[in-house]
């Protein structure tokens, strides 16, 4: 199996029912130089089903990762409450 990392999508095209979406990595655009530029490294193809089931467990992902933000906000604010009270009774 060939592993490829990418750190992006550089563009999608669908043609004749199949996906295909250029993969890229940001690499130094000369020796030295401390600018990154897109490089294609790959492209993936897809048919669109395989597409469409990539795209719902994407979407379940980030919404997983949203609710897993919004709990550590509110461990955060729980935790920031919690001192504030006590600092209060520390001051009484």
């Amino acid at each position: 199996m060939t592993e490829i990392f990418a750190d992006g999508v550089n563009s999608i095209a669908i043609s004749n029912g199949v996906a295909r979406l250029e993969l890229v990595q940001l690499r130094r655009s000369s020796v030295g130089e401390s600018k990154l530029v897109p490089q294609p490294v790959g492209t993936l193809f897809l048919p669109v089903a395989g597409l469409q089931q990539m795209l719902q467990q994407l979407n379940e992902t980030a919404r997983r990762m949203q609710d897993q933000q919004a709990a550590k906000v509110q461990v955060t604010k729980s935790q920031s409450d919690a001192q504030e009270a006590d600092e209060a009774l520390t001051n009484l």
